[in-house]
């Protein structure tokens, strides 16, 4: 098989419908890391957006999870994958910040670099959004692990990480890499594999998903539950705002299947790359926000600066040989021979 064979033949076993969702998702991530200082509108962006943004990747890895596969393979592809573009947009970004926070200072980059390798629920600033990827790392593992397991075993796990988070959420979110968020997290790669498994029940699952959708975004949007911050370690009202951000992952891909599955779609191959170099766009979107903010551009002209031009340069580095360490993905290559 030639490797121009290979990628294609990845691309077409992909759904456009679960890479729409993926898409949606990382938009969501910018949108929401733009309107969350003080100048934005918070409480609409915690109830619209932090509702579901950063659960729809855990619920995703549920949805899509394949059994039988190794722990060692699980890690292997994981960390291609996850973190090492994590730790090389880290390197990319964090030396020159060093070296800038050391002559603004005059202090050692020590407390700079330690804080930033740390990771998770004490970075601030353009590196805030980067524990996600190490946590959906850790999750995935973990749940490799706990796979042959009683089911009840693993529910019991996550449950226990949601009580701990409820009780000591802020010493979750001070864990090396927020590696004790991973539990509570598991509670989403679990009702993702369980939305999967009932999914063949339900008929006119296009329909249901619209009611789940508008039944999960009011129940946030009315304040009947609270968002979630996963990163600092709060999943919102005890147990209720998991289980209706739930609701509103199922919804979001049942009403895309039941749209973009199964018929041409206009830009399908576009709509998959875009979500195949989401990592880049995740990694780089805070850092794009800079130029246009410090030459006083408005709110949406920066806004979307940031998505072309992070997403513009996952499309580039997905085309040339840094692609695997950059985006978490093998370079582009394309066989104008095959259909």
């Amino acid at each position: 098989m030639t490797p121009g064979r290979a990628v294609t033949d990845r691309t077409r076993s992909r759904s456009v419908a679960i890479d729409s969702v993926r898409v949606l998702g990382v938009l969501a991530v910018v949108i929401g890391h733009f309107y969350s200082g003080p100048d934005g509108p918070p409480r609409l962006v915690d109830a619209a957006i932090y509702s579901w943004q950063v659960p729809i990747f855990f619920f995703l890895t549920g949805y899509l999870w394949k059994r039988g596969r190794t722990v060692r393979f699980e890690t292997t592809a994981r960390a291609r994958s996850l973190l090492v573009p994590y730790f090389a947009w880290m390197t990319i970004f964090g030396v020159p910040l060093a070296i800038v926070a050391t002559l603004a200072s005059g202090a050692a980059p020590w407390d700079f670099i330690g804080t930033t390798l740390w990771g998770g629920g004490v970075v601030r600033g353009s590196f805030a959004p980067y524990w996600f990827l190490p946590v959906l790392f850790f999750a995935a593992v973990t749940m490799r692990a706990l796979e042959r397991l009683p089911p009840w075993v693993v529910w019991s796990l996550a449950a226990l990480g949601l009580l701990a988070a409820y009780t000591w959420s802020d010493i979750l979110a001070l864990s090396p890499l927020n590696v004790l968020v991973t539990v509570p997290c598991l509670a989403f790669v679990l009702l993702g594999q369980l939305a999967r498994q009932f999914e063949p029940r339900v008929r006119m699952r296009g329909i249901f998903g619209i009611v789940l959708l508008v039944g999960g975004l009011s129940t946030f949007l009315l304040g009947l539950v609270a968002p979630l911050d996963m990163k600092l370690g709060n999943f919102g009202t005890p147990a209720l705002s998991v289980l209706v951000s739930a609701v509103l992952c199922t919804g979001l891909v049942w009403v895309a299947k039941a749209v973009l599955d199964g018929r041409p779609v206009p830009g399908a191959g576009l709509i998959t790359e875009l979500a195949v170099v989401s990592v880049v766009v995740l990694l780089t979107h805070t850092f794009a926000f800079i130029p246009p903010l410090a030459l006083g551009f408005p709110g949406l002209v920066v806004l979307a600066f940031a998505v072309c031009a992070s997403w513009s340069l996952g499309l580039l580095i997905h085309r040339t040989p840094a692609s695997m360490i950059l985006a978490g993905v093998p370079a582009l290559v394309r066989n104008k021979r095959l259909p």
